[in-house]
């Protein structure tokens, strides 16, 4: 029975062993048909469509109740597929769809639209798959007339912006060049100003948000006119592409538009590059190391709060041996205190002179400052890192850990993470001073209210990289420096 129950466990482990928890193994399925819309729900979330143009009105993704609206107005997103025909006053107008057909199928919805017209076909297809947030669209058109036609594609992606929130700085517009390897052209919206106009070969386009992004992709390689632009409080990117449909010939376009949370390891498989719009700085690499660790860890423990615990003693594990040079360079020189005051007092005025016995004096020590300046650099590129994925990526987004923690991307309503993060910094300088000072407890209390509105999973990681720089040093002091005479 004991063998039974381990087994199905390792089971369960393996089944949840993944980044992105996508969801049940529900049908997609049709919610309401109304005469005007068409609701569609999978595991991921619940669209919206117009049944007389194929626009969508509205998504909400299930997992975060993130509703995006898709409308000319304050704060929204709005999204444009069109395709225009030239006709003989060279004028381009937009070809207009109608629904002719739904397809239900266990793993996707096929909407299919339909429009003819002086002898040319019109199919426009939605495909919404059952667990994934891509939405494939598809243009076919038949050409049964006896002259050639020119027509173009048009992708359009909007953003109503209001100039006064601070929030926009975290609102990019931006596409990515197949020929650049590890590397995007992006734009924030406060710093677009005038119109942007490139020749590109451009495998997508995109806005996106600190969280989430739309983006239209395509995967062929030819060169589109991509442009970025405003106009009032709108900010939009948009590309055109020109094709020429010769007489009895046909043409099938593909397109996927993506609306999804920005998931870690989920874009880059959608397009290349496109993982690119979660910016995680120079230390980039560092971070997805950090990242994938901290995943591994949760696929264990199902909880990201005590996987950030987890994560913080790894960490300090791995890097005592450089705290512990530093620790101990900090007490040297805290012994030597009273006789660097000494010198200085003495030859306040011959600062060469100063410079030289506190030198000496260093050297009779063996204290050398570049070697503390050197560990300090090198955990640099650690610190930034651990900040950048406890408060970049979305995977900690409502997450939940004990009491009254629900948001591990939050901060505390309560503020009693910023209180216990200030008492643990307080008692690191207890260690360090062997007293209790006003200066001490006034230092504490103001890191703790510069703290207050950092994500809670941060100040989870600060709290215990406290408590166990506490415990290291207690280790030090009482097993390695007495036995020196430190």
């Amino acid at each position: 029975m004991y063998y039974y129950k381990l087994l199905i466990l390792i089971i369960l482990v393996l089944l949840n062993n993944t980044i992105l928890n996508i969801g049940k193994t529900k049908n997609i399925n049709i919610n309401k048909i109304f005469k005007k819309n068409i609701y569609i729900k999978n595991n991921l979330f619940v669209i919206k469509i117009n049944k007389k143009n194929s626009n969508i009105k509205s998504l909400n993704i299930l997992k975060y109740n993130k509703k995006i609206n898709f409308k000319n107005k304050k704060n929204n997103y709005n999204i444009i597929s069109k395709i225009k025909i030239k006709e003989k006053k060279n004028k381009f107008k937009k070809i207009k769809f109608k629904i002719d057909k739904i397809i239900i199928k266990n793993n996707y919805i096929k909407l299919i639209f339909k429009k003819k017209k002086n002898n040319i076909k019109y199919i426009k297809k939605i495909k919404i798959y059952k667990n994934f947030y891509y939405i494939k669209y598809n243009y076919i058109i038949y050409n049964k007339s006896k002259y050639k036609h020119f027509f173009y594609i048009k992708k359009k992606i909007i953003k109503n912006i209001n100039i006064k929130k601070k929030k926009n700085k975290y609102i990019f517009i931006s596409y990515s060049n197949i020929e650049n390897n590890n590397n995007i052209n992006k734009f924030n919206i406060n710093n677009i100003n005038k119109k942007i106009n490139k020749i590109e070969k451009a495998n997508w386009i995109c806005i996106f948000e600190k969280y989430y992004l739309i983006s239209w992709i395509t995967n062929n390689t030819r060169y589109k006119n991509i442009i970025i632009n405003k106009k009032n409080n709108n900010y939009y990117i948009k590309y055109n592409k020109k094709y020429l449909l010769k007489k009895n010939k046909n043409i099938n376009i593909k397109f996927k538009l993506l609306i999804s949370p920005k998931f870690n390891n989920y874009l880059n498989k959608i397009s290349k590059n496109l993982d690119l719009t979660i910016d995680y700085g120079i230390f980039s690499f560092i971070t997805k190391i950090l990242l994938k660790i901290i995943f591994k860890i949760n696929s264990i423990t199902k909880n990201l709060g005590y996987s950030i615990i987890i994560l913080t003693i790894l960490i300090k594990i791995i890097t005592y041996p450089l705290s512990k040079i530093q620790y101990i360079y900090f007490l040297k020189i805290n012994k030597l205190y009273y006789k660097i005051n000494k010198i200085k007092k003495k030859y306040i005025n011959k600062k060469n002179k100063l410079n030289k016995k506190i030198t000496n004096l260093y050297k009779k020590n063996n204290i050398y400052s570049i070697f503390n300046t050197l560990i300090t650099i090198i955990q640099i590129p650690i610190f930034i890192s651990i900040y950048n994925i406890l408060t970049i990526p979305i995977e900690f987004k409502k997450k939940k850990f004990i009491f009254w923690i629900n948001d591990l991307s939050k901060n505390d309503k309560y503020y009693l993470l910023p209180f216990i993060t200030s008492i643990s910094l307080y008692l690191i300088y207890i260690n360090n001073n062997n007293n209790k000072n006003y200066l001490n407890i006034i230092i504490s209390i103001l890191f703790g209210i510069f703290l207050i509105n950092l994500p809670s999973g941060l100040l989870i990681h600060y709290i215990f990289n406290n408590i166990i720089t506490f415990i290291q040093q207690k280790i030090i002091l009482t097993t390695l420096v007495k036995k020196n005479g430190i």
